[in-house]
C-alpha cells in the first residue's frame, strides 16, 4: 500500500523534523544568555527558524485527515510516536538557556519567598536589592539568590502571581532551591498532565488521538512552556480539567479546577457561565459546587487584597498599564481616544478602553451561553470561543498566551489559530528592531503580520461556513 507508506515516512519525517528543531534550539540557546548583548543576538535567525518550524507543523491537519481516509486507518505506533516525539521536543530543552525571556526568574525569586515563609505579596524584590526591606530573613533570602534577584524584572512591582502559582513556584524550590531545571520539571510534570486530559476530550468528543499532535507538537507551545518556562502551564492544566470534568458531568471536580485556575491566574473565571450552564436551570445542583468555588476563589485572592492594592501591586499595574504584542485592542484604544478628545477626556482613554473590551467579552460569552448546551462537543466549543475571544480582545498578546487556546485545537483545528504557529515567532522581531531604533515598525508593522493572517482566515471560515447553512457550533470547525 503505498498511500500508507507515505503516510508512515511523512509521520516519521515531521515528528523527527519538529525534534531536531528543539534540539537545534536547546544547543543554541546560549547565544541568547545575559552575557549576549541584545542587539549581538541571532534573532533573525530565531524568527525564521521559528517560522519554518510552524509552516511544518501546518502539515499536520492534513496528514491526520489523509491518514483516517485509508481502509486500515491509523496505526497504533503513530500514537506511540507522537507522544515519544513530542516528550523528546521537551526533554531536551531541560539545561537550555530560556530564549529572551527572563519571567523565570521571577518565579524562582517568589518560590523561594514563599517556600521560606514570607509573604511574597507584601515585598517588591526592589526592597530586597536595595537593602530596604525590613525582615532580615528576606535580606538574607536575596544574597542566597545571587545575581538571579538582580535579573527580575519590573523589581519595583510585588508579585503578579496569584497563590496557586507561587505553590508551584514553592514546589520548584522545595525540589531543587533557585533551580531552573527544577521548575520545569515541574512544568513537565504538568504539560505530560494537560496531554493526558486532551486525550480524554478527544475521547469524549469521539475523536481519533492523532489530533493530540495538534497540542503535543506545537513548537510554540514546547518553546514558551519548556524553554522559556512560563508558568501558564498551571492554568492550562487546570482549565483542561476542569472542561473534562464538566463533560463528564463531575460538577464538584469542575468547580475545583476551575478555582485552581483562577488561583493560577484569574481569567478562567471566565468559564464559570460556560460550566455551569447546563445545571442553571436545577439550582439544587449548583449550591454545592458553586459555594466550593467561590470560597476556593476568595481564599486564593484574599493575600493579594491584604497586601494593598496601589501602584506597586503587580495585579493593579498589570490590569491597568500592561500592554504589548496587541493588533485589535491598539486599534480599539486609538478609536476610544479619539473620541474622548473631543470631551477633553482622552487621559482617560486608556482605561476606557480596557472597559469597552471587557464589555464586549462579557457580551461574547452571554450570547454564546443564551441557551444550555446539548453535548460534551458543545460545552468545549464553547470553552473554545470564550479562550479565543479574551485571546483576541487582549490588550496583552504575548506569545505564550496561545498556551490557553492550545488544548483545544485538537478538538477544533481553527485554520486561523493554526497559523499562529508559524505567525506568533514573528514577536521576537521586536528584540532585533528596538535596540536598532525601529520600535515603531514592530507596534505598527510586524504586529499586523502576525495578527492579520489570523482574522482573515477567521473570517474567510465564517463566510463560507455562513453559505453552507452550517450548525453555530459547527462554525469556524474543521470536520474530523
Amino acid at each position: 500500500m503505498p498511500n500508507r507508506t507515505y503516510t508512515n515516512i511523512a509521520w516519521l519525517a515531521l515528528g523527527a523534523a519538529l525534534a531536531a528543531y528543539c534540539v537545534v534550539l536547546s544547543l543554541n540557546s546560549e547565544r541568547f544568555g545575559y552575557s549576549a548583548a541584545l542587539i549581538d543576538m541571532p534573532i533573525l535567525e530565531l524568527v525564521g527558524f521559528g517560522a519554518l518550524a510552524g509552516l511544518a507543523y501546518l502539515l499536520l491537519p492534513k496528514l491526520i485527515t489523509s491518514a483516517r481516509t485509508e481502509d486500515a486507518g491509523t496505526p497504533n505506533w503513530v500514537v506511540i510516536w507522537i507522544l515519544l516525539a513530542g516528550l523528546i521536543m521537551r526533554v531536551v530543552f531541560l539545561g537550555s538557556t530560556p530564549i529572551i525571556e527572563d519571567d523565570n526568574q521571577r518565579y524562582l525569586w517568589d518560590g523561594a519567598v514563599t517556600a521560606n515563609g514570607f509573604n511574597p505579596f507584601t515585598t517588591a524584590p526592589l526592597d530586597v536589592q536595595t537593602g530596604t526591606a525590613t525582615d532580615t530573613g528576606l535580606l538574607e533570602l536575596g544574597d542566597e539568590a545571587g545575581p538571579l534577584l538582580q535579573r527580575i524584572n519590573y523589581p519595583q512591582i510585588r508579585t503578579v502571581y496569584p497563590v496557586v502559582a507561587q505553590a508551584a513556584f514553592a514546589l520548584a524550590y522545595w525540589l531543587k532551591p533557585f533551580s531552573l531545571d527544577a521548575w520545569r520539571a515541574v512544568i513537565l510534570v504538568s504539560d505530560l498532565a494537560i496531554a493526558a486530559f486532551v486525550v480524554l476530550l478527544l475521547q469524549s468528543l469521539g475523536r481519533p488521538l492523532p489530533w493530540l499532535a495538534l497540542y503535543w507538537w506545537n513548537p510554540v507551545v514546547v518553546k514558551e512552556l519548556h524553554n522559556s518556562a512560563h508558568m501558564d502551564v498551571l492554568v492550562v492544566l487546570a482549565v483542561t480539567a476542569a472542561v473534562w470534568f464538566a463533560v463528564r458531568h463531575r460538577t464538584v471536580a469542575s468547580a475545583i479546577a476551575l478555582a485552581l485556575g483562577f488561583g493560577a491566574k484569574l481569567w478562567p473565571l471566565l468559564l464559570v457561565p460556560t460550566l455551569a450552564r447546563r445545571i442553571l436551570s436545577q439550582p439544587a445542583k449548583l449550591i454545592v459546587p458553586g459555594l466550593l468555588c467561590i470560597a476556593l476563589c476568595a481564599a486564593f485572592l484574599a493575600p493579594v487584597v491584604l497586601a494593598r492594592l496601589d501602584d506597586t501591586s503587580g495585579f493593579v499595574a498589570y490590569g491597568g498599564e500592561w500592554q504589548a504584542n496587541d493588533a485589535l485592542f491598539r486599534g480599539i484604544e486609538w478609536v476610544v481616544i479619539q473620541l474622548l478628545e473631543i470631551a477633553g477626556l482622552e487621559s482617560h482613554g486608556r482605561i476606557a478602553a480596557r472597559i469597552l473590551v471587557g464589555c464586549i467579552l462579557i457580551a461574547i460569552i452571554l450570547f454564546v451561553n443564551r441557551t444550555s448546551p446539548k453535548s460534551a462537543r458543545d460545552i468545549c466549543w464553547r470553552v473554545f470561543i470564550t479562550i479565543s475571544a479574551l485571546l483576541l480582545l487582549s490588550p496583552t498578546q504575548f506569545p505564550w498566551y496561545f498556551c490557553w487556546l492550545a488544548p483545544f485545537l485538537p478538538l477544533f483545528p481553527v485554520r486561523g489559530f493554526l497559523t499562529l504557529a508559524v505567525t506568533l515567532p514573528l514577536d521576537y522581531l521586536y528584540f532585533f528592531l528596538a535596540p536598532r531604533g525601529h520600535e515603531v515598525w514592530f507596534h505598527y508593522g510586524v504586529v499586523l503580520l502576525i495578527w492579520a493572517p489570523v482574522w482573515v482566515l477567521l473570517a474567510m471560515d465564517a463566510l463560507r461556513n455562513e453559505r453552507r447553512e452550517q450548525h453555530p457550533d459547527n462554525a469556524l470547525s474543521e470536520r474530523a
